[in-house]
């Protein structure tokens, strides 16, 4: 990473996030366009939340599918999404647990240019699931 990318990354995250957590998310914020990297949360594969804003993590809670189309947080809330339709992906992509795969056929998507710009739902719904 050269100096300048280094500073632009650098200036967006707060001095309070150290160590390991710093490293993870000033390398995401890399990939990201500097108009992009103001408020940024990263969810790692094992479900640890990054963020270059300490108030953004404190806000930011994983939700666990607790039955069909209702989820939960570890502290109790409990959020109703949309659900997933079969109709709306392959039925092989459609798991229990609402996961996609990463090789499901999805619908063509209108805009967006990359894999952090591209959210799917179905009308009338706020929705993002990752």
């Amino acid at each position: 990473m050269n100096n300048e990318l280094k500073k632009s990354i650098e200036v967006n995250i707060d001095s309070s996030i150290t160590g390991n957590e710093r490293e993870v998310i000033a390398a995401v914020m890399a990939r990201l366009d500097e108009e992009d990297r103001a408020n940024v949360i990263y969810v790692a594969e094992d479900g640890a939340i990054y963020s270059n804003k300490t108030d953004l993590k404190e806000t930011t809670e994983v939700y666990d599918l607790v039955e069909n189309n209702i989820y939960q947080s570890a502290s109790g809330k409990e959020l109703v999404g949309p659900g997933v339709s079969t109709n709306d992906f392959s039925a092989s992509a459609v798991k229990d647990d609402t996961q996609i795969s990463p090789t499901a056929e999805v619908p063509n998507p209108s805009g967006g240019s990359g894999p952090y710009r591209r959210v799917f739902s179905n009308n009338g719904y706020n929705w993002l699931s990752t």
